[in-house]
């Protein structure tokens, strides 16, 4: 085997999460009180290896939590393939081997996702997210769709990239 071929590739089964979080509801336990008595967030973190192999069942584990709340499935499906565009933009561009840091976040209100990597980052400004791609580039279409898909993104650069979306549902 050459020695700049990997020895194996990550098995879909090495997704890993990190933890669950459950935080309790506002107000109790030290959590910050909250005009809405409603208000409460739940939030899973997972590690997902920079494989394409991996990014199955990190949209089937996103999916499966989501439903759990009843987000609505148009929402649900916006949703997570917001996540899988930004997991393929951290596996094809970011350089990394370490894994994609992902949350998706739940409140009453909201999901909010943020996908990390660990890479070489970008420049935010040079990307304009509601221009149209080019499509007769195979490749370019991830942020544009993301940006299209939820309320609001935001793309900072801190020792790799970090995509964070937010979109607003109702349960």
């Amino acid at each position: 085997m050459p020695q700049n071929m990997p020895q194996s590739l990550p098995e879909p089964s090495d997704i890993r999460p990190l933890f669950l979080h459950a935080a309790p509801p506002a107000g109790r336990s030290g959590a910050p009180a909250s005009t809405d008595p409603g208000e409460f967030e739940r939030a899973l973190h997972l590690a997902v290896p920079a494989a394409p192999s991996a990014l199955a069942p990190a949209r089937d584990t996103a999916r499966t939590f989501l439903r759990g709340f009843n987000v609505p499935e148009t929402s649900v499906f916006d949703i997570v393939l917001s996540l899988e565009e930004a997991c393929k933009n951290a596996i094809r561009f970011s350089g990394s081997q370490r894994d994609i840091d992902v949350t998706v976040a739940v409140t009453s209100r909201e999901v909010r996702l943020v996908i990390r990597d660990h890479g070489v980052g970008f420049k935010p400004p040079e990307i304009d997210l509601s221009a149209t791609p080019d499509l007769s580039d195979p490749q370019g279409r991830g942020l544009f769709l993301i940006h299209c898909l939820m309320d609001d993104v935001r793309i900072a650069c801190d020792d790799g990239a970090i995509v964070t979306a937010r979109k607003a549902v109702t349960h």
